[in-house]
């Protein structure tokens, strides 16, 4: 009987299964963890800034709705709102503040937004948190202020003095210390 002489490579170790990540691979995938997070949290203060804005929207056509139903009813017609439960009410609807924004004015910052001249000191410059829509469509004089919860931004919604009444919305530069209307 032959004998068959069988040709086999020899083994590598490098082409053995391993066991474990290298301390190497653990740093790079850590690194690449931490660009993504730290990418990311510009784009969580934008969001921030964009809730307390659709807010201020969202109270600005609960005016204006207000406003419609005082013209249509012919009667006066208010806006409750409740600075430290964080909701206000007019016309029969509810609305909660979210989460991250409360009425609320940051420290050093004066108003109102149309004519800065004295500092601020309550979220509303209402009187009883009260805003009154009265039946010829006027609506009366005042500010409520928003913040986020980080008090990173700040909004107002204004209504002027005025023989027609309008509404209108700021937002406080904090880096320049101006309002500016948006």
């Amino acid at each position: 009987m032959k004998k068959l002489f069988v040709l086999r490579r020899p083994k590598r170790k490098w082409l053995h299964k391993q066991q474990g990540y290298a301390l190497f691979q653990l740093g790079i995938v850590l690194a690449l963890l931490l660009i993504i997070c730290t990418l990311s949290l510009p784009r969580f203060s934008f969001l921030q800034h964009r809730l307390v804005r659709t807010e201020i929207e969202k109270i600005m056509l609960m005016f204006r709705y207000i406003q419609r139903m005082a013209l249509a009813c012919n009667q006066d017609q208010y806006l409750q709102l409740y600075l430290q439960q964080g909701w206000y009410q007019g016309v029969g609807h509810r609305e909660y503040l979210p989460g991250g924004v409360k009425f609320f004015v940051l420290p050093g910052v004066y108003g109102p937004p149309s004519h800065p001249n004295k500092a601020l000191t309550r979220p509303t410059t209402y009187k009883n948190d009260r805003v009154t829509f009265y039946a010829n469509g006027i609506i009366q004089a005042g500010t409520i202020y928003l913040t986020d919860k980080n008090n990173q931004v700040m909004y107002a919604l204004s209504s002027a003095i005025s023989p027609i009444s309008y509404i209108r919305a700021y937002r406080y530069d904090i880096a320049s210390k101006e309002w500016v209307a948006v």
